[in-house]
């Protein structure tokens, strides 16, 4: 039996380096709850025995940790001083040169003690003046003795057998463990939301699925828990942004919830957004985070630069990304649009180009079932390797509706004729064009800065694949053949 509510002594007290980026920027409480909050903050960390003079404030955003303050200490006692509040998060003390850390909560207390040694930072943790820390800490402390009770158990159990009265007996021990712990847990959702530190404690459990209504069908289940993903975590909490909370869970609904699939991302994209908005700050955090996430993506995963590109129309080219200068919000918006023509299941653009017998072709004109439009240069060294596999390929699937379309986008035209020949191309068959002066456009219409580069098209010219390897073409002509 998995007790997974005492997994967060893990979640929140790891072993890390703090990392030493700069303060992003500083903002007020979460809206609509005017809470009163110091006017300054002192916060007093002891720990006498830890060996160094300094100490590292550091603050989380998502799941990376930034620098805010240093401070020089004297046996053991360092404070963090300043004239303005701190943002609500969770934050770090950090000692070098080991770089040895504990997390605590900053809200709307923001003058307060915290004494602990270094055998055991959270175990040995003292709080003065901060009901929010006092709360954080007892729950860490709860939770590491009900694993004290659980580790034991789970150890009798592998040595007894299935079924036997034995097992059962401690099996309805564990249970006991785990009932009680999610209970308190539920306490602290409902009589406790009031504190940024039960909503980070308990921001990462999932929704309780209730049993299925008798006409459910076998996906009821998977519904009921994605659609209640968030009932413990407000993505307008600006004390959550700054946690490892809200990114985890975003990343989880993403990654592991929605189908990869560009349209189901950009709906699940929009939700998360739209449930950010009623704050600036996490609002601008949930957008800078997602066209982070897929500006990556759109470099591993075929089709994930729909999602980049459909955040970039929506929020930054409509002008509700505030955060950016106009310099910095057009060449986004430039490199994105780079991106727009060649988007998964829209148009191929068309273009007109010289064949190997100097007569005009155009994509458009190319009737067949698949195209494989084939982008290459004679003397790039991958394609040096690529181009002989593809013409070696072609002729298994020329006579199936599949017609190859090669451009040659740089060199003497000569050179390349010849080179048609060395690779095999002429004798494969297909349309093969060159335009190494780009007269055509098809650079820009294609996005095209290197080489080689691969797309499929259907018989409507719709781009069905791109950026593919020729070890790919196999697989993915088979499939789509196998459905006509």
């Amino acid at each position: 039996m998995r007790l997974f509510a005492l997994l967060i002594v893990s979640v929140l007290l790891g072993a890390c380096a703090a990392s030493t980026g700069q303060e992003q920027a500083n903002a007020s409480t979460k809206p609509g709850e005017p809470v009163p909050m110091d006017t300054r903050h002192e916060i007093t960390i002891v720990v006498p025995n830890v060996g160094t003079d300094t100490a590292y404030l550091a603050y989380y955003q998502g799941a990376t940790q930034y620098l805010k303050d240093t401070t020089v200490g004297h046996d053991g006692t360092f404070v963090f001083a300043g004239d303005e509040p701190l943002p609500p998060g969770m934050y770090l003390a950090v000692f070098p040169p080991a770089n040895r850390y504990f997390d605590f909560i900053v809200n709307r207390d923001q003058t307060f003690t915290l004494r602990t040694d270094t055998a055991d930072f959270a175990g040995n943790m003292k709080v003065e003046g901060s009901e929010e820390n006092q709360v954080f800490y007892d729950h860490i402390a709860y939770l590491a003795a009900q694993r004290a009770k659980a580790t034991p158990l789970n150890g009798q159990l592998q040595g007894l057998a299935e079924g036997s009265p034995e097992r059962e007996a401690v099996q309805k021990q564990l249970e006991a463990i785990n009932e009680e712990v999610m209970a308190e847990r539920k306490r602290l959702k409902t009589e406790r939301s009031d504190l940024l530190a039960a909503r980070i404690l308990t921001g990462s459990d999932g929704p309780e699925v209730p049993d299925p209504p008798a006409d459910a069908d076998e996906y009821w289940g998977y519904r009921y828990y994605k659609g209640h993903f968030f009932d413990y975590l407000d993505l307008s909490d600006e004390g959550l942004m700054r946690s490892p909370i809200m990114e985890r869970k975003i990343t989880e609904y993403l990654d592991n919830l929605t189908a990869q699939h560009p349209d189901s991302l950009i709906e699940a994209v929009d939700l998360l957004i739209e449930k950010a908005r009623p704050n600036d700050e996490t609002f601008r955090y949930l957008v800078s985070t997602l066209v982070n996430k897929y500006a990556e993506k759109a470099n591993e995963l075929m089709g994930m630069d729909g999602v980049y590109l459909h955040i970039v129309e929506k929020y930054y080219a409509s002008g509700q990304a505030w955060w950016l200068d106009e310099e910095q919000l057009a060449d986004l918006i430039t490199k994105a649009e780079k991106l727009s023509p060649i988007i998964i299941g829209r148009p191929g653009l068309d273009f007109t180009i010289t064949d190997v017998n100097g007569q005009p072709q155009s994509l458009y004109g190319v009737k067949a079932d698949w195209i494989i439009l084939y982008f290459w240069d004679y003397d790039c060294g991958r394609c040096k390797k690529v181009t002989p596999e593809l013409a070696k390929l072609f002729p298994t699937y020329k006579n199936r509706g599949v017609q190859l379309f090669t451009v040659n986008i740089n060199g003497d035209n000569e050179v390349w004729k010849e080179k048609l020949k060395e690779y095999g191309l002429m004798d494969a068959g297909g349309i093969h064009t060159s335009d190494p002066y780009r007269k055509s456009g098809f650079d820009k219409k294609y996005n095209i800065n290197s080489t080689p580069k691969i797309f499929i098209l259907d018989s409507n010219h719709i781009i069905r694949y791109k950026w593919i390897g020729v070890d790919q073409l196999p697989e993915i002509l088979d499939r789509e053949l196998s459905k006509l």
